[in-house]
């Protein structure tokens, strides 16, 4: 049996980037077991235009489940290396969450010159991640 679900935060008002190698070991599994993570690395905000977004699916095929989470945003200084990179996103309820992990698979993540009609600034970057495994989205704790 297949079957698919679809989420998504109400708005996203912060993006952070870090390195997923900076990220500590087992985040994804304890967060299915229901341990709640603590973030604490080296990580920096990236200044994003009102408007990003993230959501995603769930799908469930043969008693396996997966999650594709997708983040898209738009910056004047896009990440500037696009493997290994992880991203916490806050929300207006001040939940942060987390995209990546340490282990592989990383997220991947795609740069293109911003086409909108809203903005004329040739330097505006939208910026797509995407991030596919057992938890794609998980709630965080973070430590700035």
């Amino acid at each position: 049996m297949n079957c698919q679900n679809d989420y998504s935060l109400p708005e996203v008002i912060e993006v952070r980037i870090m390195d997923c190698k900076d990220l500590q070991k087992g985040i994804m599994q304890n967060h299915i077991a229901g341990v709640q993570n603590l973030v604490s690395c080296p990580m920096r905000e990236i200044p994003i235009y009102p408007g990003a977004k993230c959501q995603g699916v769930i799908s469930t095929s043969n008693g396996c489940t997966i999650q594709r989470t997708t983040l898209e945003f738009r910056t004047l200084t896009p990440p500037a290396a696009t493997k290994g990179k992880a991203f916490a996103v806050r929300t207006p309820d001040d939940m942060w969450y987390l995209i990546g992990s340490h282990e592989l698979p990383w997220p991947s993540i795609e740069v293109n010159d911003d086409l909108g009609v809203t903005h004329s600034d040739p330097r505006v970057k939208t910026v797509k991640v995407t991030f596919e495994s057992l938890a794609a989205l998980i709630p965080v704790n973070i430590i700035i």
